[in-house]
Formats: structure tokens, sequence, C-alpha cells
């Protein structure tokens, strides 16, 4: 071959490239895109879902998968999201798409045969002496089962009187008050024995969860200060247990909030790994053999060692080299974002950066070798003699 003939490389596909270049890289990382629909969600809430109906469960993880992008904004907002799905969502679900089907792994009409809708005021009634039914030494599994039980009842009367949404809406504020206790008794069940210990022992996994996580994922959904906040009730003393009703509205809203503080530095874990995940799978595309800057490189290698245009060809390097300078240092700000998100990548981000620098390197001998061509007195040009050395940090 001629030193003069240099590998064909179509036009079209570096204008593209170059175009490209303005929007392949730099982009905000997605932890979303990593994540699947019940990211975050503990082993007890993933089998609540896993055991609903094929026709709720289907539905429940599309709303959970919709809520995903909420991730990217914040990660309390998504959590709050969840939230809301859980103890709120489930119910509308269980009519809606369901009707007469079934609801909560039963037959509804076999439900109803042997439980009559409770009136609306009468669920009421059942609500407040479920909530104060309970003694100080009962187990999680007694709450849990007990705030089952009026679930079920609950959920017939919603689905009888789904006609009138003034109803609807009053039953579903009455399950939406009852949902988060049993969800709170239902993952402590067997854990612990009663509220008090199950408050002990919560508030030590929130605590070890913060002091062994990554700062920034307690910063990012404020951990601490959450923590600070959570004081353990007082229980009833013992002469007054025979004068009172015992109400463990206390202990069930301090226990919901050390699981969301556990659960909210999982989530930022996750969410912040996940767009390591993102951002390191966007730098290792860029620096694929048939990426933009890959191509534009070698075409660029090539016009500038071989020539066909020599004038054209190294006017052409003058800007292409500069746009492959700001595609490199892109790519390793992808990648460098990814060690520093999650420093398992660290290795691979190295040996990645070392690849880069010779290749930027090489950019600059290139720049260099076409404006010292432009800059010969017979062509004129002004173009300045090398690009800014850098080193890629």
């Amino acid at each position: 071959m001629s030193r003069w003939v240099r590998p064909a490389v179509a036009s079209v596909v570096i204008v593209t490239i170059i175009s490209a270049s303005v929007t392949c890289y730099g982009q905000n990382f997605k932890a979303s895109l990593g994540l699947e629909a019940t990211v975050g969600l503990d082993e007890k809430t993933r089998n609540f879902i896993r055991e609903m109906i094929p026709e709720v469960r289907a539905q429940m993880l599309g709303l959970l998968k919709d809520a995903l992008p909420l991730v990217d904004q914040s990660v309390e907002k998504y959590m709050s999201r969840v939230d809301d799905i859980l103890t709120k969502q489930v119910n509308n679900l269980q009519c809606t798409l369901v009707g007469t089907g079934k609801i909560l792994g039963a037959d509804l009409k076999s439900l109803i045969t042997g439980r009559n809708p409770a009136p609306i005021q009468n669920l009421k009634n059942d609500e407040q002496t479920t909530v104060v039914s309970f003694s100080v030494n009962d187990a999680p599994g007694t709450y849990e089962r007990r705030y089952a039980d009026f679930l079920a009842n609950a959920a017939v009367t919603r689905c009888q009187v789904g006609i009138a949404p003034e109803g609807s809406a009053s039953v579903a504020k009455i399950q939406g008050n009852i949902r988060p206790r049993w969800m709170v008794w239902y993952r402590l069940d067997g854990i612990c024995p009663n509220a008090e210990l199950c408050f002990d022992y919560l508030r030590d996994q929130a605590t070890q969860k913060i002091t062994s996580s990554d700062a920034r994922d307690t910063a990012k959904v404020h951990a601490n200060d959450k923590l600070q906040t959570v004081a353990k009730p007082a229980l009833p003393g013992f002469l007054t247990r025979f004068f009172t009703k015992y109400d463990p509205s206390e202990y069930e809203a301090s226990l919901g909030a050390l699981f969301a503080i556990y659960d909210g530095v999982n989530m930022a874990q996750l969410a912040r790994r996940a767009m390591a995940a993102d951002a390191w799978s966007k730098a290792s595309k860029g620096n694929e053999p048939q990426s933009p800057m890959r191509l534009l490189y070698a075409n660029e290698y090539s016009q500038v060692n071989w020539p066909t245009d020599a004038y054209q060809d190294y006017t052409n390097a003058i800007s292409r080299c500069k746009t492959l300078v700001a595609m490199i240092k892109d790519i390793n700000a992808d990648a460098k974002s990814a060690a520093e998100l999650d420093t398992k990548y660290q290795p691979d981000y190295e040996k990645l950066r070392g690849e880069l620098q010779s290749t930027l390197n090489t950019t600059y001998a290139l720049y260099a070798k076409a404006a010292s061509f432009l800059n010969l007195p017979l062509l004129g040009g002004h173009y300045p003699p090398t690009l800014p050395i850098e080193k890629l940090p």
C-alpha cells in the first residue's frame, strides 16, 4: 500500500460521530435504569407481594416499576411513593382489578358468605377497638394476625361500597391507618418478643446500618437527623394497666420510623451503586471499538498520517481533534464517577484511564502535526501549535 493511501472511512459516518459527540457522553446517570421493581424492599415485604393473587401482583409490580424514576430525583420521594403503594394502592387494586373474583387469596363470594360487609361506622368502631385490644407483652404475631383479620373485614366492606365514592374513601382512610401497623408487625414477627424489645432491636439495627454505611448514603436520606427524633415511647405503669387500655400507636409509629430509616439508607446505597453501574456502562460503551470516539480517532489517525488532500484533511483535523479530546475527557469523567460512586470500579477505571491517556496523547500529536503543516508561511495558517496538554484525573 502506498504511504499516501489511507484506509477509507465514510465521511457521512464522521459527520454523524461529531454531531453525536455532543449528546453521547457526560449525561446524568440514572439509578433507575439498573433497578428492579422490588428494589429496596425487605424479604418479608417481597413475600407479601409474591403471595398476592396474580392479577393484583402484576399491577402492584407495575406501580412499583413506574415509581422507579423517582429514585433519580430523590430517594426519599421514591420511598414515600413505595409506602403509598404498599399501604393505599393495594386497597384499590383488590377491588377494581378483580371485581367479584379473588381477593386476599380467597374467593370474594365465599368471603362475603362468611362475612357480612360491616357498616362503615361499625368498621370505624372496630378499628378503634382493635387498636386498643393488645397488651404490652403481646408478640408481633398477635398484632399481625389481629390487624390482618380487621383488614380482611375492611376489604369486604371496601369492595361492597365501591359504587359509592364517599363510602369507598372513608373505608380507604380506615385501611390506610391499619395497614402500616400490620406491616410493622408482619416484618417483626419471629424476630423480637414484644413492642419494647422490638424497639430496642430495631433501633440497634438502624444505628448499625447508619454507622456501617457510606456517609453519602446516610446523608442522602438524613438518617442521623431522623434517628435523633425517634424516642422510645413510655409504657403504662403496672397499676395504670388495670385502669386504662394500652394503645400501641406510639410504638407502632416509632417502629415504622426506624424501619423507614433502615430502608432509606439501604435504598440510597442501592441507588448509588446503580448510578455507578450506569456511569461505568456509559464509559465502557464510549471506549468500544465501534464507539463514536474510537471511529473518529481511527479516521483522524488515518487522515493525518496518510492524507489524500493534505490541506483539507489537516484543516478537518484541527477541529476534529478538539472534538476528540472532549469525547475522551467525557468518557474518563464517566469512568471516574463510577469509581467514586462505587470503589469496585476503581481497578477497571485506572486501566481505562491509561488507555484513554494514550489515545489523548496521540490526539495531541495529530493536532500538532496538522497545525505545523497549516502554519507554513506558504499556507498562512495561524493555529496554536499545540492543544493544551492535560493529564486525565
